[in-house]
Formats: structure tokens, sequence, C-alpha cells
């Protein structure tokens, strides 16, 4: 899953959200062109108002849709459906200050995108529940409340995940936590996804917490087997790694290309 960014104004706004299409001028199709439908996510750019709206998701290819729209002027277009209960908006400084992007750039990462779906979602009481569907699978996940605060301000569900989550901010690795991977048909949300600082790279992190359970344990096999047959790179953690934790990411963390 990756994020684009299509730019607006006060004249054009209304336009993109009544017509569900977004558009630019050609010249800027090839930032664009990797659009997947029903996957990617799309957010809308006001630059008069410095303001950053969402949250839609992209539902055909970029291409000339309606020559008529915009009175001709933004021939590079895609059809997108909001997927937020409501439009939602976040002031371009806080995505500066939160994410270190500038809303005026038209293409994200898989972190960058999960990064701004988090803000949003902060912003906005937690709104986004079709995004966030995947998690309700997960119901061993949804039992443990997350009242752990961790340094960065995220919230987790246990002592051994504070300590990883702090671990990981202490060490200046992006990371976010309980993102969802929504590329494959599986139900899938990892405790953690985490990007070399290139952007070249990108891990998945499980802390398996509760092994003595029946329950989980077949959760954690379903788990394991979707990122065998993915190919997805994973780093696993246990209770006796959390003892020696800065030793052990660091390792890891090194044969996955991150550090």
């Amino acid at each position: 899953m990756k994020g684009y960014i299509f730019p607006c104004n006060d004249e054009t706004m209304a336009e993109c959200i009544g017509k569900n299409l977004f558009g630019t001028v050609p010249r800027s199709c090839r930032d664009f062109s990797d659009i997947q439908p029903g996957l990617d996510k799309v957010f809308l750019y006001n630059f008069a108002q410095k303001y950053l709206y969402g949250i839609w998701e992209a539902r055909s290819k970029v291409g000339l849709i309606d020559k008529n729209a915009w009175g001709g002027k933004f021939k590079c277009q895609v059809k997108v459906r909001l997927i937020s209960k409501n439009l939602l908006f976040v002031p371009a400084k806080q995505v500066i200050e939160y994410i270190g992007i500038d809303p005026r750039i038209s293409r994200l990462s898989e972190y960058q995108t999960h990064k701004l779906l988090d803000l949003f979602s902060s912003l906005n009481n937690r709104e986004l529940t079709e995004i966030n569907k995947y998690r309700e699978f997960e119901d061993i996940r949804l039992r443990y409340s997350p009242d752990f605060i961790c340094k960065d301000g995220h919230r987790v569900r246990s002592k051994a995940e504070r300590i990883i989550d702090d671990w990981l901010y202490d060490n200046g690795i992006k990371h976010i936590y309980e993102p969802v991977i929504s590329e494959i048909p599986e139900k899938l949300v990892p405790d953690w996804l985490i990007e070399s600082n290139d952007g070249k790279n990108k891990c998945y992190i499980e802390y398996w917490g509760i092994e003595d359970s029946t329950e989980y344990k077949e959760n954690m096999n379903r788990k394991l087997k979707i990122y065998l047959k993915y190919k997805l790179p994973l780093i696993e953690i246990r209770d006796e790694n959390i003892r020696n934790i800065d030793f052990y990411l660091k390792e890891q963390l090194r044969k996955k290309g991150i550090l």
C-alpha cells in the first residue's frame, strides 16, 4: 500500500470531491502511474488553505476519465472513493512536523502512508474504521487494551511491547505500530513495520508474548505461514530476547538491511 497526494485549490476542490475524481497536469502523470486501484490511499492537498484532506482509496488507474473536468486543464486523472466516515483534514504544518514530508509531494512510501493514516486517526477520534477493519480479525490482540504509553506516544499492549517500541525510538528507527498489510488477500496486522532511513528496505516485527496459549499459537502459526508465503521480511521477538534487546535487535536489523 502506498499513498498519493493530488493538488487542488479553492476553485477546483469542490469538483474533485463532487465527482470523486482527482486530477493534475499531464507532465506530472508519471508520479501517479503506479497507482493500484482498491489498494492505494489518496489525499487532496489544498495549497491555498494549506490543509491536507482525506481519506480516499484509488478506484482506477491514472488516465483521462472526464475530458470536461476542470475545463479540460487536468488530464491526468484517477477515480477515488472516500473510505473515512467523514471528510477529514489536517494542517500542512502538522504533516511536516509528524511525518517530515512536504504535502506538496506526490508519492508516499508505505511507511509514510501509514504515518499519515496514524496522524489522520489521532486528530479525528480514530474514525478510520474501514481502514483498520483487519484488526478486528485478530480477536486475541483486541483482548489486551493499549494501556502502555511509549516515549513517542504510541500506545501498546504490554510492558515488553513498550520496551521494543522505546528501543526503536531511542535508536532512530522509523516504525509504525500495528499497521495493516493490505497488499495481500489474507488478513494480517504485524506488531510493527520498520523502514531504513533511506527508504530502500523495510521489515516487519512480531513479538510473540503468549506462546503458552493454544489459540494464540494457532494465530501465530497462521501469520508465520503468510509471511513465508509472500516472502515478507520478518523479525521475531520472544521473551528471552527482551532481556538482551539491544544486542538482539541490532543484530537482526543489520541482517535485514535496516541498520
